[in-house]
């Protein structure tokens, strides 16, 4: 936006001539979420969003993720403390694990990336995250979508609002440029951080930043507002696709399950779309080849398993199935229900055990994982069955079934698969003093 009171349009001189972006004036945004928090790095974008939401006298709060990774770090958090301090904005400042960012084999880009979301949800489970992002980080992000070959969804690039890992963010900056947000700083007379690592090119951002951009930018001027111009399009074409997708198939798609026998871009665009709605990355492009071979073999591999950001993509039973990775447990669980008591307790990596004790004595009951040649009798049955064969024409996922507690009484006498099968056992127990007990796992994908 150019000066109000110059024709210029990279007019510095903002004491002389009183600039304000049009972004960031008095005006409350119409889509500003009801519970609010910011992600405050200390810079400059960070620190102007901070000032503009504490002018605009919304309720919110502050999130500073201490990384560690700079020598400079304790003092950062110490400025953002201050600065907080200063609005009158509470501050949560969270410590991410340094030397696991540095370990981390998605580089230490996406894996401070994924900390600060995890930190964002620990912190301020309710709120929505309010980010800094603006148009040139927006064309940033359209190249580098670009470079690795990405969808129309992926050069969409940042949107407004957003759901990712299950964080909501809101970018309310995204129509103003870095100058923009330069200018209103030194209106202000803000003070922020300089992060030495943003001068690092070995950083594909960086690199793009300080080489590519000011060169695109040397031959045509606008090179930044036309590239998150045509981020802005490739939303917008990639949303129609998704709402005219989603009238086709009519619902046909499972919300966790993705049929094979969709045509390969209509299987694309819908995988995209789960993973959008699920809040995780998008796949690299490869791995659409590698799955459309998969589904063209005469025997698909039921091994088959492709690797995403925090998530995994299975093939089971003629479906495709996003899965989360928990790791197994292995320890028994012990629980004692009173005469007359009950029991409604969720185990983190297993589910929720819901049990009544009507009867005058102790219930005694054992969660413990399947080692292998357990046996059940089914309810009218004459003889018994193996674990293995009922779980085998069950709709569990074998990678969900180690998850899938058995159940049995103080004895030893199994009493459920699960929520899978009942044995005579239970259901004699049930009859005569009737005890109920209630198995329900999360979510088995």
């Amino acid at each position: 936006m150019p000066c109000s009171r110059c024709p210029s349009t990279s007019c510095w001189n903002a004491a002389t001539h009183g600039f304000v972006p049009t972004v960031l004036t008095n005006n409350i945004p119409a889509d500003v979420p009801s519970a609010l928090a910011v992600g405050y790095s200390g810079g400059r974008d960070s620190t102007v969003l901070l000032h503009w939401l504490q002018r605009l006298q919304l309720p919110f709060e502050a999130i500073h993720c201490h990384h560690g990774l700079q020598p400079q770090a304790d003092a950062w958090a110490a400025h953002c403390q201050q600065t907080c301090d200063a609005l009158g904005v509470p501050l949560h400042i969270v410590r991410l694990d340094a030397q696991a960012l540095q370990a981390s084999t998605d580089g230490i880009e996406a894996a401070a990336r994924h900390a600060r979301l995890a930190a964002f949800a620990h912190a301020v489970p309710a709120a929505t995250i309010a980010l800094a992002h603006h148009q040139d980080d927006q064309a940033e992000t359209f190249l580098l979508r670009a470079l690795r070959g990405s969808s129309a969804q992926g050069l969409g690039a940042m949107r407004r609002h957003a759901q990712v890992r299950g964080v909501r963010l809101w970018r309310p900056l995204l129509t103003c440029t870095r100058n923009d947000l330069q200018r209103y700083a030194l209106e202000h007379g803000l003070h922020w951080i300089e992060d030495p690592s943003n001068s690092d090119l070995r950083f594909d951002r960086n690199f793009l930043r300080q080489q590519i951009v000011p060169l695109l930018q040397s031959r045509w001027p606008a090179a930044t507002q036309r590239l998150a111009r045509s981020a802005e399009l490739a939303a917008h074409d990639a949303d129609a696709l998704d709402t005219f997708l989603h009238r086709q198939a009519q619902g046909s798609l499972h919300p966790l399950r993705l049929a094979t026998d969709a045509s390969a871009p209509d299987r694309h665009h819908a995988l995209r779309r789960h993973l959008r709605t699920m809040g995780l990355a998008p796949l690299p492009e490869t791995a659409y080849g590698e799955l459309d071979r998969l589904i063209r073999a005469p025997r698909p591999d039921s091994e088959f398993a492709l690797q995403g950001d925090g998530y995994t993509l299975r093939y089971w039973r003629d479906h495709l199935h996003v899965t989360h990775e928990l790791p197994d447990w292995t320890c028994p669980i012990k629980v004692q229900i009173p005469p007359g008591g009950s029991l409604d307790e969720t185990f983190t990596l297993l589910g929720r055990l819901q049990v009544s004790n009507p009867s005058p004595e102790t219930l005694i009951l054992h969660l413990h994982p399947r080692r292998g040649g357990e046996r059940i009798q089914q309810p009218g049955r004459s003889h018994s069955h193996t674990v293995k064969d009922i779980l085998n024409t069950s709709e569990v996922p074998p990678w969900a079934r180690q998850r899938l507690p058995l159940i049995s009484d103080v004895e030893g006498t199994l009493w459920w698969i699960g929520h899978i099968a009942s044995s005579e056992a239970y259901e004699r127990a049930h009859r005569e003093h009737e005890i109920t007990v209630s198995w329900q796992p999360h979510d088995l994908n």
